[in-house]
C-alpha cells in the first residue's frame, strides 16, 4: 500500500481517490486527506462536502439518501474522517 508523500501515513482507497480526484487522476504518489486539507486550506467539513458530491455521482439516489445524506463531518485526523449521523 502507498504512503502519504507529506506525512508518511499509510493510505487507503479514500485517500488515493480523493487525491486523484482533486489533484491528478494519473498520480502514482499521493497525500492523505488530512494533509491535502491542510495544503489546500480547507476544513474537514469542506472535504466531506467534496466527498459527498463524488458519492452522489456514483451511487443511486436511494443508496445515497439512505447512507450519506444526513452525515456531517465531525473531525479529521489520524488518517480518518469521523462522521455524525442521526440515522440509527
Amino acid at each position: 500500500m502507498s504512503s502519504c508523500i507529506i506525512c508518511g501515513k499509510e493510505l487507503d482507497g479514500y485517500d488515493i481517490g480523493f487525491y486523484r480526484k482533486m489533484v491528478n487522476r494519473g498520480a502514482q504518489e499521493y497525500a492523505c486527506i488530512e494533509c491535502m486539507c491542510k495544503k489546500i486550506e480547507i476544513t474537514e467539513h469542506q472535504a466531506w462536502e467534496m466527498i459527498l458530491d463524488m458519492l452522489s455521482g456514483s451511487l443511486t439516489e436511494t443508496a445515497y439518501n439512505t447512507w450519506f445524506a444526513d452525515c456531517t463531518a465531525i473531525e479529521l485526523g489520524d488518517n480518518q474522517l469521523v462522521l455524525h449521523t442521526t440515522s440509527s
